[in-house]
């Protein structure tokens, strides 16, 4: 930054000759054109390599009469440009310049604050990059300690996209480095989308949360012999949205597993893999697990029971009803269904590594193709849809989220449909409590953490398979978002917490934000100092 002040000073050097070269009073430029660099209160605020620079004050003030001719231009820190931190001394005068003296200062005046710009860029540009540079950091520690090949990294301030960095390779066989053109699966991250697609019909009238899903899909078979638990009928649509409709996954297998895949083939007499209907048709013939709406456990079932009640209300394919209502509106189009088989991944899709970046073998579910890369045949990932079957980028699903609530306009759902989505009370009794990362009192289709006065602080979903580690989180008072996608599935127990614990910390140190938008791609020249 040294060298921008001095080369700023050598330029203001040669005006000023080139104007003591005319006839014109030197006195007079001397007397109402004023520099200062002053660093007497930078230490331990602003990075090192910012130097001591605390503001640069250029002013040109020269009045004819109530004419202004000059402007002050301050950079103080962390305020606006034009916002100086030090008071700006000035005088004026009466004395009338004619004709090409007015002139001359007027120009003068323009190049100084034209130099400047390109200064306080230069400045912000530094201080912004110092500060995001953070994020490189974090998410390299992240990718060392889950021992991920490949990765991508997302943030928005106030619903800009300020960062939106890959990581890695996409492929260890090719060498292909991750950028944020690739797109890696969503895992469970799918269920926010699914359950805002819910919302939104709720929101239109055509939904209500006290709809009974199984009274819509009372034409869906179950298994020829099988017993219809009663309790089905009691299932609301609140009760899948927060995983309370009866099924235990650690009592009965959950949905979008091999397993349960290979029992719904062949009670139905279907090729596997099952359709979501037809897997829906299975679950429809085993009994539940605990009462509806008693207690908490996280279930694939009733998020993919969500997409059929989708289908059902609209008359579309959930998929399509997805892009066409909600994605392509936002100008979002590049979120689609993900596939299981290497060879009909998307062009730009990632490669997938197992568990802890090593390929597991199991069997596949998709006949003939015996033992297989987890990542690659486990579970049919168009199967799981609304449960876990999206694949796209990190930068959409900050993008999405942000949409939801309107942080980025246009809002997909309405106020009073995010205070319930934010606010719905769960049950006392629910898995995972004590845990801090799944422990949740309250919300919808996302996990919410309030503090200790019952304020909501942050929402949140993750999401995780074979070669798949994902997560977002929205810091509500910071108005930050930020979302990673890994390919692979770190075995740590306390990957996701430590890894969104970081990554919250860094976000909330930030204090020059850059003033883009990645989303546009639309810069300015301020720092944006946002809180």
């Amino acid at each position: 930054m040294g060298d921008r002040v001095r080369t700023i000073q050598h330029k203001l050097k040669q005006i000023a000759e080139a104007v003591e070269a005319t006839k014109f009073q030197e006195a007079a430029l001397k007397k109402h054109m004023k520099y200062a660099v002053n660093g007497k209160d930078l230490t331990g605020r602003l990075p090192n390599s910012i130097g001591n620079l605390d503001s640069l004050i250029i002013l040109v003030n020269v009045t004819n009469g109530t004419q202004n001719i000059g402007r002050g231009v301050g950079l103080g820190r962390g305020n606006a440009l034009g916002n100086a931190k030090h008071k700006e001394h000035s005088t004026s005068t009466n004395s009338v310049f004619m004709g090409s003296s007015v002139k001359l200062l007027n120009f003068v005046g323009f190049l100084l604050l034209f130099l400047i710009s390109i200064f306080l860029n230069g400045y912000c540009t530094e201080l912004a990059e110092d500060e995001m540079g953070r994020f490189d950091q974090v998410m390299k520690m992240i990718m060392e300690y889950g021992k991920s090949p490949g990765a991508q990294l997302a943030v928005s301030k106030g619903g800009q996209l300020k960062y939106f960095k890959a990581f890695g390779v996409a492929n260890r066989e090719t060498g292909e480095p991750v950028t944020t053109n690739h797109v890696m699966r969503y895992a469970s991250i799918s269920k926010v989308f699914a359950g805002t697609a819910i919302l939104k019909l709720v929101q239109e009238g055509r939904l209500t949360l006290e709809d009974k899903p199984f009274v819509f899909l009372e034409n869906l078979e179950p298994p020829r012999g099988a017993i219809v638990d009663k309790r089905l009928l009691d299932i609301t649509i609140q009760n899948l949205l927060q995983h309370t409709g009866g099924w235990n996954r650690t009592a009965t297998p959950d949905a979008g597993r091999f397993d349960v895949s290979l029992y719904a083939s062949v009670s139905l007499g279907s090729p596997p893999p099952p359709t979501p209907t037809e897997t829906i048709r299975y679950i429809k013939g085993l009994p539940l697990d605990f009462d509806p709406g008693s207690a908490m456990v996280y279930s694939n079932k009733g998020y993919l029971l969500l997409g059929r009640v989708v289908e059902n209300v609209t008359g579309m394919n959930y998929i399509e009803y997805l892009q066409k209502h909600i994605l392509q509106p936002l100008g979002m189009r590049g979120i689609v269904l993900g596939r299981s088989q290497v060879e009909y991944l998307e062009h730009n899709e990632v490669r997938y590594y197992g568990l802890d970046g090593e390929d597991i073998l199991g069997v596949s579910i998709f006949p003939g193709q015996g033992f297989v890369n987890l990542s690659y045949g486990y579970y049919d990932v168009s199967s799981a849809d609304s449960a876990g079957g999206l694949v796209g980028s990190a930068g959409d699903i900050v993008k999405f989220v942000d949409h939801i609530d309107g942080l980025r306009p246009p809002a997909i759902l309405k106020a009073d449909m995010v205070s319930a989505m934010l606010n719905a009370p769960m049950p006392e009794k629910r898995s995972g409590k004590g845990n801090p990362l799944y422990d949740h009192s309250q919300g919808l289709h996302v996990f919410v953490s309030v503090d200790r006065e019952g304020k909501v602080t942050s929402f949140q979903h993750d999401g995780g398979a074979p070669g798949t580690s994902t997560y977002f989180m929205r810091l509500m008072e910071e108005n930050i978002t930020f979302a990673y996608l890994l390919n692979t599935s770190p075995l740590q127990s306390d990957f996701e917490y430590a890894a969104a614990g970081n990554l919250s910390e860094v976000a909330r140190s930030i204090v020059n934000w850059p003033h883009h938008d990645l989303n546009t791609m639309q810069s300015h020249l301020q720092c944006s100092h946002m809180h």
